[in-house]
């Protein structure tokens, strides 16, 4: 949930605390979760400690956004508090061992969405005696645009690697690098 006018006005002033959700280096931008529980647009140009990745914890003030499409709010002069996720390992399901730092965002993926990624039509799933949330995924995608799928045991579908259910090991990631 992006940030609401009403909490802008409250703390426009003031430091907030969030942790950083999903970040591009290459686009040079991402989203901050607040302590709020709603989400603050990031550019890199407002990053003083550049080493930063999904679940760094930071300090900044929101601003109004002045340019972009979307309008809404931004967070300026980010301080970094604590980066130390940056420099962990991530043994992701199939076994593969990547930095964190690496990660550029993380999901889930459901219903039609995964129909129309996959290509898929839905009178195909169906005559193959397969639903839509048979199809559900996590991916984990990196800066460098390699993007992994990971599928529950009863895909038709494998991908990457099966696990036991998509949506719990995102929720899982969610509560370990990205709420406070």
């Amino acid at each position: 949930m992006r940030l609401e006018e009403k909490f802008f006005e409250k703390y426009k002033n003031c430091k907030l605390y969030g942790r950083i959700k999903s970040y591009s280096k290459k686009k040079g931008f991402g989203w901050i979760m607040t302590e709020l529980g709603q989400d603050v647009f990031l550019s890199s140009y407002s990053i003083k400690d550049k080493k930063i990745a999904i679940g760094t914890i930071v300090k900044f003030t929101p601003v109004e956004k002045t340019t972009g499409e979307m309008g809404g709010y931004a967070a300026a002069d980010i301080e970094v508090v604590d980066n130390s996720c940056v420099y962990n390992d991530y043994y992701m399901p199939n076994g593969k061992k990547i930095r964190w730092r690496s990660v550029e965002r993380f999901g889930y993926v459901k219903g039609d969405k995964v129909l129309d990624k996959l290509n898929i039509s839905k009178d195909d799933l169906i005559n193959h005696g397969y639903d839509e949330d048979s199809l559900s995924y996590a991916f984990i995608r990196l800066q460098n645009g390699d993007e992994y799928k990971f599928f529950g045991k009863t895909s038709p579908v494998r991908g990457d690697g099966r696990i036991e259910d998509p949506e719990s090991f995102c929720a899982c990631l969610n509560r370990q690098y990205c709420f406070l």
